[in-house]
């Protein structure tokens, strides 16, 4: 066994005009003894011998308290450099124990990490790095809580789950299985800090074979992709058996949903696009914020438009900045506008960070991935419908300050926000910018379409949960679904005030606000929305008004022979899903010629909804003295399909140019 060295390791330059990368020998050696392995120089080409490695540089969960922050010598050419504990764990599971050795690309060791120049010019390799390497290898760590168990299980799920027979197969599996142990196991598992990385996105999609380990347990990406779907499947069907955490539940549907946006992404990777990207991956979390940017350069389309070059001197916001900024004059295009989603207040107000431009989405927010995103083009498959267009065919125009701090860009004014009413945020209902509409004209022309554009609004014109043929477009069964679901949320509203349960809510007085409903009634979501809007006025009438006007005659009571209650008709949970998607975080509107909408809550009266030139939706700023916010977003009926450039080209409007910051 070799003596640890008291000598620190220094690196050795790379190569760039080799197009160098340095990878790691592991020797082999026993268990307990010191760890040593050589670092070595080699051109990245074609051919080349080598796994790379992904993991989690720290992980906490894992490990007993006293071992968390813990350091290893690593013996590299016989001199010692510092390693974390959970990378130690990995080179002693992967070394041989007699003559084999393995070569190994490890960012935390072959990249020196304390030279930024290196580290900006080595984010740009990573690409080739993982798409070179004969595999990639995914460390989620030892075998502590049961890990080994989870992997065991997934692989048993793999094995003998019979393609669209999953269900018949677990329920005979429960027959003879207690299966407790097995949920509790791939619940931590799931909630290893790996599936959180952003690295992973690229580590994965650019991966030619991926190999899972969990200690000494292994299995393939491939089997763990589809186990982990059919697992997710069998959920429900084991809370009819056990008594199942919901925390471990929502664990193990959100890992699911990770891996499938992983897997779409790994299979489309040679057609991607930049913004779809940046929606479906931003979440996930990285130790240097400005990785949220950097850790996906690999996969994104026209990267060396976006980012020329990685600059760790700079600071996370300028990365943000300079990173969309080129995005909105390299490609012309502004749809990443709708990654911006309501921020928490500060001290400048609007609710804004103080070195974000409001233009910019923050990916570092906690804001980023918890309200649904309303633009087809993120949220639809490509040739589906319907795929809102609100700014037509045109290119964006977009001028950039130099500081990056601030975008010109070109659009039309269309309206002016003018009702403003209450929007639901999680357990909270938002009413302090709540105002009743001033306006009681309708631009649709008729009752009957006027009440379209109030339920369509409501949804943001799309049954997200149901694809008939391509087609995500709301059905004319939501304007029943919601017109008869105002009608039974009266009837309770008006029996609890009654019992002295519920008080009214004044919409003319925000701060009237008592009481919600209870979260044991499966429809309370939908009842608070409406005891909070039923008085709100849409073209005249109020919510509770058009409700009793379109709900069918002869359904008055819900139950009744003449009407079906309604979680028993066939489309309500698309309805009841697209709506909660479509309203969390969000408000209805009004505006000055008529248009209902829905915006972002932090939306106001006096705001503008305006056309931005390659933005396909509308969106709403705030004049600010002779520049202008972005608040974000919306839907307004009537101007999803270019209305709005139409009667631009008709001279309608005018051409402006509007400077965001």
């Amino acid at each position: 066994m070799a003596a640890a060295s008291t000598t620190h390791f220094e690196y050795s330059p790379l190569d760039e005009q080799r197009n160098e990368i340095r990878v790691l020998r592991i020797l082999p050696g026993v268990d307990t003894g010191t760890l040593e392995c050589r670092l070595e120089h080699i051109a990245l080409k074609d051919g080349s011998d080598y796994d790379a490695l992904s993991y989690a540089w720290h992980d906490p969960k894992l490990y007993p308290e006293a071992q968390r922050d813990l350091k290893h010598n690593l013996l590299v050419n016989g001199k010692s450099l510092e390693i974390e504990h959970n990378l130690a764990a990995f080179l002693q599971s992967a070394r041989g124990k007699q003559d084999e050795s393995r070569q190994i690309w490890i960012d935390a060791i072959c990249i020196n990490q304390k030279d930024v120049y290196e580290r900006n010019a080595q984010v740009l390799r990573m690409r080739r790095i993982y798409q070179k390497a004969n595999q990639v290898v995914i460390w989620l760590g030892p075998a502590s809580n049961r890990g080994d168990v989870a992997v065991r299980f997934l692989k048993l799920v793999f094995d003998n789950c019979p393609r669209g027979g999953e269900i018949e197969w677990f329920k005979n599996l429960m027959k003879t299985n207690d299966l407790s142990a097995e949920w509790k196991a791939l619940a931590g598992f799931l909630g290893r800090a790996w599936w959180n990385r952003i690295w992973v996105v690229q580590e994965i999609v650019l991966a030619k074979e991926a190999l899972v380990l969990c200690g000494t347990a292994s299995m393939t990406w491939t089997q763990l992709e589809y186990s982990l779907h059919y697992t997710s499947n069998l959920l429900d069907e084991q809370l009819k058996t056990h008594v199942q955490d919901k925390g471990e539940n929502a664990k193990i549907r959100d890992c699911a949903r990770k891996i499938g946006r992983l897997t779409t992404i790994r299979r489309q990777k040679d057609n991607l696009n930049i913004v779809n990207v940046f929606d479906n991956v931003g979440v996930n979390d990285c130790t240097d914020k400005r990785d949220k940017i950097y850790g996906l350069l690999g996969i994104i389309p026209d990267a060396d438009l976006v980012c020329p070059r990685p600059n760790y001197e700079l600071s996370v916001e300028e990365v943000h900045r300079r990173a969309f900024g080129n995005l909105a004059t390299e490609t012309e295009n502004l749809d990443f506008l709708s990654l911006i989603v309501n921020r928490l207040p500060n001290a400048r107000g609007g609710g804004f960070h103080a070195n974000f431009p409001s233009w910019c989405p923050d990916m570092t927010s906690s804001y980023f991935r918890n309200i649904h995103r309303l633009n087809t083009f993120l949220i639809l498959p490509p040739q589906s419908k319907p795929q809102f267009c609100a700014s037509g065919t045109k290119s964006a125009y977009a001028r950039l300050s130099s500081n990056a701090r601030i975008i010109r860009v070109s659009g039309i004014r269309l309206d002016v926000v003018d009702g403003v009413f209450p929007g639901e945020s999680g357990s909270r209902f938002i009413l302090e910018l709540t105002r009743q509409a001033h306006i009681e004209s309708t631009a649709y022309g008729d009752e009957d379409k006027t009440y379209e554009a109030l339920w369509r609004s409501f949804v943001a014109g799309l049954n997200i949960y149901n694809t008939t043929e391509g087609s995500y477009e709301a059905p004319p069964q939501f304007g029943e679904y919601f017109a008869r679901q105002c009608c039974n949320a009266e009837r309770q509203h008006l029996r609890l005030i009654e019992e002295g349960t519920e008080v009214a809510f004044d919409i003319d007085k925000p701060s009237s606000i008592t009481s919600v409903f209870t979260p044991e009634d499966p429809a309370w979501p939908f009842n608070t929305w409406y005891k909070y809007n039923r008085d709100a006025v849409f073209a005249g009438r109020s919510v509770r008004q058009w409700a009793e006007l379109y709900t069918p005659t002869q359904i008055e009571v819900e139950g009744e022979a003449s009407g079906a209650p309604l979680d028993q008709m066939p489309m309500w949970k698309d309805f009841s899903g697209s709506w909660g998607s479509a309203n969390f975080g969000r408000r209805m509107v009004t505006t000055e010629k008529g248009h209902i909408g829905m915006a972002l809550e932090l939306s106001r009266r006096g705001d503008l909804v305006c056309l931005l030139f390659g933005c396909r939706m509308p969106v709403v700023l705030r004049p600010e003295g002779e520049y202008f916010r972005f608040m974000g977003e919306c839907y307004v009926h009537g101007l999803m399909f270019g209305e709005g450039i139409e009667a631009f080209e008709r001279g309608e409007y005018q051409l402006e140019k509007f400077e965001l910051v």
